[in-house]
């Protein structure tokens, strides 16, 4: 079964070629300073420790921006005339020419005092009657909010449970006597034919160790091309991950559309039947559009994305109540994403912004997982999120990164009402004079993949600048049922975002 795992890189090999992200659709790699859609590109295997991701050029995100470091200097041979020559080239002395230039900038500074004392005071004008202050109306006095830059990083996870919640939906038995059942839905796309990101992650699944207690599924498909010698195009597969290895449970489940509900939904039905336990995970891994555009990139049929609409179609007929439900891609941390999946699992974990490339780090959390399969939910999401992070840190200094993690049983209990009244408001202040003061605060508000006009936005930090009753208990029901977040090399983000359009209103009906 060894020789099922993807070819190993061997050592100092690169495992990137180029930056990506995971928003949205693909595009062609660019150079510079531009952002890609989801994460670098991985075309190797792990390097064999399980404490460290392999090696690879900085990149993509599943949407951010990587700069190539710095330059310097060139050395090497200069021409002179015809020829090429390893001498250094003589310079002129800049001496001299700082000297003359400083004497002429004295005696201009000298001219120009004599030509301005000889011109003698000069009369000032009169004053005249000061008119009567006008009487400003309330729109006039209106001090539009100034922008605050706060830290969110969660110093560590909250574990208080809220009063009123609904029962969760998975019972943890405790002191190890738990099964898990993994389900990850890997879209390879082109993160996969262009970069091998997908194979990436999977060696890094396989790094992990494993338990029979824990049981890691995949589905893949939705690339062009596999850049490993294990898995083929055509068809989408099914595996299960083991130490160091894959293992083929069904190599012909046909070339089925991957953003189609009814691909995921069936996925579902067929792993929890044939690896019942008493936790299930769903991870969904690609691209990710944010509230309007949902998940998913299939290369092969890339006309469609799985809207938020149609996930919730999926998750309903996948029949399955989740212990957590996580995506491995840009933008899922939002709102709108949450009051779909608060109905079929008990945690959400995703990322209001765009994802680096390297996107989230697996060999840590399965191993501690597999050690332990009563490990709280929680804890499972801290050793996620802190993984992400770290990770995407030591990928590229200028990476900005957030993932969070919900408690979707007491958002579910909490937030809905609380932004009904808000939105309420925030609906009856548009068709008014106050129209002013709420694109004031929305201009301010944090916003995520501002480049590419999503019209995401931190739902906390524009409930603090509208400032009103509702505005301040939706921001106090969200920040609550957010019980760890972490952040980097970004401000004003609180775990979940909200699509909130600033230019036009044409997307307004597709996401209710």
């Amino acid at each position: 079964m060894s020789n099922n795992r993807p070819r190993s890189r061997k050592q100092g090999e690169a495992t990137s070629r180029s930056d990506v992200n995971k928003r949205g659709s693909a595009g062609t790699p660019r150079t510079g300073n531009q952002s890609y859609d989801r994460k670098p590109v991985s075309g190797g295997s792990h390097s064999g420790q399980t404490n460290k991701r392999p090696d690879h050029t900085p990149g993509y995100d599943r949407i951010d921006r990587f700069d190539g470091g710095d330059r310097g200097p060139v050395r090497g041979p200069v021409r002179t005339g015809n020829y090429y020559t390893g001498a250094p080239v003589r310079r002129r002395n800049p001496f001299f020419r700082i000297l003359l230039f400083f004497l002429i900038a004295v005696l201009l500074v000298s001219c120009l005092r004599q030509a301005f004392s000889s011109m003698g005071t000069i009369d000032q004008p009169q004053p005249t009657d000061t008119p009567a202050p006008v009487q400003q109306t309330a729109a006039a006095t209106y001090n539009p909010p100034t922008t605050t830059y706060t830290d969110t990083t969660m110093p560590a996870a909250d574990t208080t449970v809220a009063e009123g919640i609904r029962d969760r939906y998975t019972t943890i038995l405790g002191n190890g006597q738990d099964s898990v059942t993994i389900l990850v839905y890997m879209i390879a796309s082109d993160l996969e034919s262009g970069y091998g990101m997908a194979t990436n992650d999977i060696n890094e699944m396989a790094y992990a160790s494993h338990s029979d207690n824990v049981r890691v599924i995949l589905q893949t498909g939705g690339t062009k091309r596999w850049r490993n010698n294990v898995m083929k195009t055509g068809t989408n597969e099914r595996w299960q991950v083991t130490d160091r290895s894959v293992v083929a449970l069904d190599r012909a489940v046909g070339n089925k559309r991957m953003t189609d509900p009814a691909t995921l939904a069936e996925f579902i039905q067929w792993g929890t039947k044939k690896y019942p336990a008493n936790r299930y995970m769903l991870i969904l891994w690609d691209h990710g559009g944010g509230s309007v555009s949902g998940y998913g990139y299939d290369q092969v049929y890339p006309n469609t994305t799985m809207t938020l609409d149609k996930l919730a179609q999926a998750l309903e007929a996948g029949g399955v109540k989740f212990d957590f439900i996580g995506f491995d891609a840009c933008l899922m941390g939002n709102t709108e994403t949450a009051l779909v999946c608060s109905k079929y699992a008990d945690w959400l974990i995703a990322s209001e912004e765009t994802e680096p490339g390297t996107g989230w780090y697996y060999t840590d959390w399965l191993t501690s997982l597999a050690q332990n399969p009563s490990l709280p939910t929680l804890e499972i999401g801290k050793q996620i999120i802190d993984g992400f992070v770290v990770q995407s840190a030591r990928s590229g200094r200028r990476e900005k990164t957030s993932l969070s993690i919900i408690d979707l049983a007491e958002f579910q209990a909490y937030v809905p009402a609380k932004l009904r009244a808000f939105a309420g408001d925030v609906t009856a202040a548009l068709q008014t004079s106050q129209y002013g003061q709420i694109a004031n605060a929305r201009s301010v508000t944090k916003e995520f993949a501002q480049s590419n006009k999503l019209d995401q936005i931190d739902v906390v930090h524009f409930c603090e600048n509208i400032g009103t009753e509702s505005a301040l208990e939706l921001a106090e029901a969200v920040k609550s049922c957010v019980k760890y977040n972490r952040v980097n090399n970004m401000t004003n983000a609180y775990g979940l975002s909200i699509y909130f359009p600033y230019r036009t209103t044409n997307k307004v009906n597709a996401v209710a």
